[in-house]
């Protein structure tokens, strides 16, 4: 997503202040203000998302990988969720039992992401200066969320969902 979106800034650069960019991404430590961009989703494409950091008129909220990492699940546990015979939680729980685990723990960062863009009242965030080596602007970074609460909105989401085949 990070590579699109910076393909779209360089091609198109008066888009930027339309957008609010929610992007997962690299690990900022908040009491310390340390950035680290060896994370799984920056390695991905470093140079897109230093585009994105770059870009003045971009309005970009970061969940940083050192805040997402505080909402994981219990596979086990998670798996019992979802009602049974449903196409799309069949295609979830699947995905779910497929991942090579060192543990029974399911990181859920992008759920963290999802869960502080709909319940605000479950996240905070404040503005901090991009890193160094990147033009010098402030973003918005979540430095707090609170995953039980987010959990639990989760099961809500998932016991409301109508069941498909």
């Amino acid at each position: 997503p990070v590579t699109n979106l910076a393909t779209a800034l360089i091609t198109v650069p008066d888009i930027a202040p339309k957008i609010n960019c929610y992007i997962m991404g690299p690990w900022y430590e908040p009491s310390r203000r340390v950035w680290n961009k060896n994370e799984w989703n920056t390695k991905n494409d470093l140079d897109a998302m230093d585009i994105l950091l770059d870009t003045k008129d971009l309005d970009l909220y970061i969940m940083p990988a050192t805040i997402a990492q505080d909402l994981v699940l219990d596979r086990s546990q998670s798996l019992g969720m979802f009602p049974p015979k449903d196409s799309l939680f069949d295609y979830v729980t699947g995905r779910w039992k497929a991942l090579d685990l060192q543990n029974d723990s399911i990181p859920m960062g992008s759920l963290a992401l999802i869960e502080a863009i709909l319940h605000p009242e479950m996240s905070s965030q404040k503005q901090v200066i991009t890193p160094p080596e990147n033009v010098q602007r402030k973003v918005h970074v979540y430095t707090k969320i609170d995953a039980d609460r987010m959990k639990k909105d989760l099961r809500k989401a998932i016991e409301a969902y109508p069941k498909r085949n």
